[in-house]
């Protein structure tokens, strides 16, 4: 599983030119998912990203966690951040999960977020995207 997580001023999905989710000061997830990952695995990048330190403190240091600001999150499927690409020129998507796979893994990811409470909007799966975003710092890492 590979992620990668921004912290946004705003994001916006489109699919087909229409906007179909939206948020404000939050965090954008983009979800990469393998054969070999598991119920297990998300739950622990789910822990992981809730807990992760990227918004600034009273003090205005980075260090406060996604769970103390409930901030708005934005998770989006991307099977290209699974994609090798040390042969050729083609990018090679064998280790990805199969689509049903993938999908079901994306659905519990999702899931604990919206479990947590916290404001969850999403992309379409498996859908031509187009992602439109301000990252904010830049702040960006990956998982």
């Amino acid at each position: 599983m590979k992620t990668v997580i921004q912290r946004v001023s705003y994001c916006k999905v489109r699919v087909a030119n229409d906007i179909i989710s939206s948020i404000d000061k939050g965090i954008l997830i983009l979800i990469g998912i393998e054969k070999s990952d598991t119920f297990d695995i998300v739950d622990g990048c789910f822990e992981r990203v809730l807990k992760l330190g990227i918004f600034k403190d009273d003090k205005g240091k980075i260090g406060k966690s996604v769970a103390e600001e409930k901030c708005d999150i934005m998770i989006v499927s991307q099977i290209t951040l699974i994609a090798n690409l040390n042969k050729g020129k083609k990018p090679d998507f064998s280790r990805s999960a199969t689509l049903d796979e993938a999908k079901r893994l994306y659905i519990h990811f999702v899931g604990r977020f919206k479990d947590a409470g916290l404001n969850v909007k999403t992309g379409k799966f498996g859908e031509y995207m187009k992602v439109e975003l301000e990252n904010d710092g830049p702040v960006t890492f990956v998982m």
